[in-house]
């Protein structure tokens, strides 16, 4: 992932469908195409890791805002406050390309966010949140531990990371450069797709959890190269 950004060209669709929005791909509120999910994860891809991690790390904080103010018991009007505190914070960038990017940036925050129970029970959260854990429990079903002196975002990122080995590793789509986003974007976004909409029970995960998952956690790593270059 080292180098240079994606060289990717946005792909400005008419209306962006988040992620969290997109929960309702499961409902069958919205007909999604294979090839809009495809669209989706690459413009996601790039929109990640072509941004800062100054960048990323102020839209984490935005979430956290975002999150509290729109609190509500009843989820269509907590989904509308989201996306459209979402629209707000991005108007910040006034060109369009910019604005577009920035919105699918907080969208794969916010989706992971809200997410993060499918990769961390609430007991593993409760003791990583109070104490760092303590004993370096083992899980099973990751394959990993969550050592004392380990981060709630370096646990998540182990979880991403499994989950993307195992993404890697499916052979029912192969890519040119299996190891490699930035060389085969456009193949790596359909086998992320794919993975996460055949594998999804499998795994216990929805499709949004499952490629916000690994957006991030490939997206991120390549801005972080990208400042150590």
């Amino acid at each position: 992932m080292r180098g240079v950004p994606f060289h990717v060209k946005l792909i400005l669709i008419p209306v962006v469908i988040g992620l969290f929005g997109g929960h309702a791909f499961s409902k069958g509120k919205y007909d999604v195409s294979p090839e809009e999910r495809k669209t989706y994860i690459q413009n996601a891809l790039l929109a990640v890791s072509s941004s800062s991690e100054k960048i990323l790390e102020s839209i984490k904080q935005e979430i956290k805002s975002i999150r509290s103010s729109c609190q509500s018991q009843i989820p269509s009007i907590e989904m509308e406050c989201i996306l459209g505190s979402q629209k707000t914070y991005c108007r910040q960038y006034k060109g369009e390309s910019d604005f577009k990017l920035c919105l699918y940036r907080v969208d794969i925050v916010m989706n992971n966010k809200l997410s993060e129970s499918f990769f961390l029970t609430n007991h593993e959260r409760y003791k990583i949140l109070k104490n760092g854990d303590q004993g370096g429990k083992e899980d099973k079903e990751n394959r990993d531990s969550i050592s004392k002196k380990e981060s709630y975002d370096q646990v998540l990122m182990n979880r991403y990371a499994h989950l993307l080995t195992k993404m890697i590793l499916w052979d029912e789509i192969k890519c040119q450069h299996p190891g490699d986003a930035e060389m085969d974007v456009g193949c790596w976004s359909e086998k992320i797709s794919q993975f996460c909409q055949k594998k999804r029970i499998d795994l216990r995960q929805s499709w949004q959890a499952c490629t916000g998952a690994m957006i991030w956690f490939v997206g991120s790593h390549n801005a972080l190269d990208q400042k150590k270059s």
